[in-house]
């Protein structure tokens, strides 16, 4: 009697909801070690797709038969949005596959548009299982894929030998596959490029350097007694000697001066030779004039030597 009920529990939990059901221990042997990445729930993923606020769920196993980059792809219809998780491996099936990346998985969101539309195909494929889509036949340049499903509170699991868009089950691999990317080793560079960029996003340009202030357009006030002084002297370091005073001594009552000559009349010729003297007499009284007032005149006067008597 024992034996019996032993016999019933167990029928009785192999006859539970499907939901319940870890549907990645039907997977074939190529696939097991790939959904055993996806299943640890500490690195964002999870054994069972029916999980609580999870109204449709979609997993597909990809593997290329020549070599490559297979993948794990995880679609969830949440109420919070849909989900798109995708985890990558290179290697062979002769000679294993190895994890790309991180250990938790590359997420990304769809649009409502997308959204709808996979939920829409995983509906469709809730209801069959087994082996679709040529059974145990195999392509040698082709995908092979397994395809967990959790849609409207029932689990299907579906395994494809050669993906081909022939059928509903080789369009929702497709279909997912070229939503996530990294089909091959080129899409797999760019999106090593695309995921480092926005994990390390590059700094802004350094700023242009600030313009010097511009110089002063105002000009100094134009004099007509203005000209360049003669160049700086430079300093030899030697002090240099104080001129001694001027000193006057007294000779006695000094004769009366000659009276100046006469001027000569207007009417008399001036030869060139004069104009040019006289013109040089009135230069150099202006420049005198004009270092007079000069400021640094003003702010230096000359002290007068001083006169001994």
């Amino acid at each position: 009697m024992r034996i019996l009920a032993v016999v019933f529990a167990s029928a009785a939990l192999l006859a539970g909801p499907a939901a319940a059901q870890n549907l990645s221990l039907r997977a074939p042997g190529w696939a097991s070690p790939l959904i055993a990445a996806d299943s640890t729930p500490t690195l964002g993923g999870r054994a069972a797709l029916g999980a609580e606020g999870i109204e449709t769920s979609v997993r597909v196993t990809i593997a290329p038969n020549p070599g490559g980059v297979a993948r794990v792809i995880r679609f969830d219809a949440t109420a919070n949005g849909p989900v798109l998780a995708l985890r990558r491996f290179t290697g062979h099936p002769t000679t294993g596959w190895w994890l790309w990346g991180p250990d938790t998985p590359y997420v990304s969101t769809p649009t409502a548009a997308q959204a709808q539309e996979l939920a829409a195909q995983a509906r469709a494929l809730s209801g069959v299982s087994g082996v679709v889509g040529g059974g145990a036949q195999n392509c040698p340049g082709g995908e092979q894929a397994f395809i967990e499903i959790f849609a409207g509170g029932r689990a299907t699991s579906l395994t494809r030998a050669c993906v081909g868009n022939t059928d509903a089950a080789g369009r929702l691999v497709l279909r997912l596959s070229e939503l996530a990317g990294s089909r091959d080793n080129e899409e797999l560079d760019a999106a090593a490029q695309r995921e480092l960029l926005e994990a390390d996003p590059p700094s802004p340009p350094n700023p242009a350097p600030m313009a010097p202030p511009p110089r002063s357009t105002r000009t100094p006030p134009t004099t007509p007694c203005a000209r360049p002084g003669p160049p700086a002297r430079a300093w030899n370091g030697r002090r240099k000697p104080r001129a001694s005073p001027r000193v006057a001594i007294w000779a006695g009552p000094m004769a009366k001066p000659a009276s100046p000559p006469a001027a000569p009349p207007a009417s008399a010729a001036m030869s060139a030779s004069g104009r040019a003297i006289l013109r040089a007499i009135g230069a150099t009284r202006s420049t005198r004039q004009c270092n007079r007032l000069s400021p640094k005149s003003r702010l230096h006067p000359k002290t007068p030597a001083p006169q001994a008597w």
